[in-house]
């Protein structure tokens, strides 16, 4: 956004980023904003972002569905079309 490669960390970007353990759970969000920022790629930065916004609004932040899809992933299975739905 704003011609600015930068990882804003707002509350859901933070508590999706301790539940899946990004960050320790002891971080700040001033801590996680600098170890994200540092870590995530210039050119996914802005659409990470918006994602875990969005899924954080859509969902709480409840990353228990998120842990298994990232496992599965790990295992080299493909994810159903419907994998996001919140129902």
């Amino acid at each position: 956004c704003l011609n600015r490669f930068d990882f804003p960390v707002d509350t859901h970007v933070w508590k999706i980023a301790m539940s899946l353990g990004w960050v320790p759970k002891s971080a700040t969000r001033d801590q996680t904003y600098e170890h994200l920022n540092r870590r995530v790629p210039d050119d996914i930065k802005y659409e990470l972002h918006v994602l875990l916004v969005e899924y954080g609004k859509m969902t709480k932040n409840e990353v228990k569905a998120l842990r298994q899809m990232m496992a599965a992933l790990e295992r080299g299975k493909e994810l159903p079309t419907n994998a996001m739905k919140v129902d």
